[in-house]
């Protein structure tokens, strides 16, 4: 039987590689993307799942993946089918023999750089902060570019064993210890999108989800994509209060009231934790 295909936000070296792993185990066939979007578009027959970061305990959420969920595909062809939970130590990487003292730039992903703002500023208030794809590729640009000869990469410390070239120059560097970030798989959590219609108001949104007894774990909002101005979409991630229940029909019931309300409603996953 052929490995289970898996795409992730690569190259090798990524939290979300380290937690595709975490998830689907050492057997699967991991296949690196460059973005989230490329992730979401490679899902096939031969990669039936794909792995992206969804938020963090410091940073939030990661814009490029809800932009990614507003789209009509989601929900029809692509669902949201679970998610993992991967404890973040950043570290500050160069390559051997740079200190930290001629470092001129530091590259990561938003959220890294974001994640290790007090760290930065204290310690290199003067370098560049620069975005990256991946915090895997902050470290494969410093470890293989001449550009980037006397930068630094905040990412993992499995990025020395993928690039032998590149020492740790400082640990866990992030503004508190123990972030978490969770990554969803591309059935107690359903993920729902919610589109405004008929000027309808957020507060007619959550009342028929209370009524039912459904919990709301997180909100969140992005433009829509229809053209209209100001005009949003909801991404409402609820959760069962109880044991028991019919929870598909609990989570049908909601979007049938939603709607009702005034809201477009498309069911984007369910799963349990």
């Amino acid at each position: 039987m052929p490995a289970i295909g898996v795409a992730y936000l690569g190259p090798v070296g990524t939290y979300t590689h380290q937690a595709a792993h975490q998830k689907f185990g050492p057997s699967a066939k991991y296949v690196g993307q460059d973005t989230i979007k490329d992730v979401f578009n490679s899902l096939s027959p031969t990669i039936p799942f794909g792995v992206v970061p969804q938020e963090n305990t410091i940073f939030g959420s990661v814009i490029e993946t809800y932009d990614q969920l507003r789209h009509s595909n989601v929900g029809k062809g692509l669902f949201v089918v679970g998610e993992v939970t991967l404890g973040v130590q950043h570290c500050l990487l160069a390559r051997k023999g740079i200190p930290l003292s001629e470092i001129k730039d530091v590259l990561s992903h938003e959220q890294a750089l974001g994640q290790c703002q007090g760290f930065l500023s204290k310690h290199l208030p003067s370098a560049r902060q620069m975005k990256m794809p991946s915090t895997a590729a902050a470290a494969e640009a410093i470890a293989t570019s001449e550009e980037y000869a006397t930068s630094a990469a905040i990412c993992s410390k499995i990025c020395t064993t993928v690039f032998p070239e590149l020492d740790v120059l400082e640990e866990s560097i992030q503004a508190m210890n123990g972030i978490d970030t969770n990554s969803s798989g591309l059935g107690n959590r359903a993920l729902i999108r919610i589109q405004h219609s008929n000027g309808a108001r957020t507060s007619d949104l959550l009342l028929p989800l209370s009524v039912i007894d459904l919990g709301v774990s997180r909100i969140d909002r992005r433009p829509s994509l229809c053209g209209n101005p100001f005009e949003d979409v909801l991404f409402i991630e609820v959760f069962q209060r109880s044991e028991g229940s019919k929870w598909g029909d609990e989570v049908s019931d909601a979007m049938q009231r939603v709607m009702k309300a005034g809201w477009k409603a498309c069911l984007l996953g369910i799963w349990h934790c």
